[in-house]
């Protein structure tokens, strides 16, 4: 599911963003649901206590209290990938969205036009995101983790363990569905139950490969051979 959130506090305007929206999700026959706020607090509450993962949020830069852009900088804490669409009705503000790597802008007064086609560049560019994401999906949440923090995915019968730059992931599955999962990847099965990242190996030894975060991964003997000409390959790149 699409999760789109819209931070303004005219009611007018966030109502009539809010149906804009809601009729570019028919009409894209899109999965999606709409939060809407009135104010930059009740938006970060929100997604501090109910551990939302916004993909789209429309937000207002000009708010009472804390401005769009304050709100903005507190989002990117947690969320590095949302796509931010600054709304304004004054052009001189909208500079201020690169701090925070804002997607685009909108300006009031708004225009279905111009919200359609911003829509449409973000739903595009959330594709692109996606096909470079690796999703892990837990019974709270779904993690979307990218293929280049990822160190290696090492299993215990059907439990999967997935090694990145954020930490650790446990989830249930097979080593083997995850290695087809990645086949298009540049992953390679260097031990029976271990899967690791060519890109992220900095050295390798007869039977392990060191990590770029310093990790061990052990190398099977019948596999190494193997492993050791893919690392190469990827070293000639």
């Amino acid at each position: 599911m699409l999760r789109i959130a819209i931070c303004e506090d005219e009611f007018k305007q966030r109502n009539m963003l809010k149906n804009i929206l809601t009729g570019q999700i028919k009409e894209n026959n899109l999965d999606a649901k709409i939060n809407d706020y009135e104010s930059g607090e009740q938006l970060i509450n929100s997604i501090k206590d109910n551990s939302y993962k916004f993909d789209i949020i429309f937000l207002d830069i000009q708010m009472k209290n804390i401005s769009g852009i304050d709100a903005a900088k507190i989002i990117r804490e947690t969320n590095k990938i949302a796509i931010i669409i600054f709304v304004t009705g004054l052009r001189e503000y909208v500079f201020e969205g690169y701090n925070v790597r804002a997607f685009n802008y909108i300006l009031k007064p708004f225009k279905i036009g111009k919200i359609a086609k911003v829509f449409k560049e973000a739903l595009d560019n959330l594709d692109m995101i996606k096909n470079d994401m690796y999703i892990v999906n837990l019974k709270d949440k779904t993690h979307k983790i990218s293929f280049s923090d990822i160190m290696y995915f090492v299993s215990d019968k059907r439990l999967i363990r997935l090694i990145c730059t954020q930490g650790e992931y446990e989830f249930y599955s097979q080593l083997d569905n995850v290695e087809k999962e990645l086949s298009n990847r540049n992953f390679i099965r260097c031990h029976q139950r271990y899967l690791i990242n060519l890109s992220n190996i900095s050295s390798m030894e007869q039977n392990h490969a060191i990590t770029i975060l310093g990790y061990n991964v052990p190398i099977s003997r019948n596999r190494y051979k193997e492993t050791l000409i893919a690392f190469a390959k990827q070293i000639l790149r």
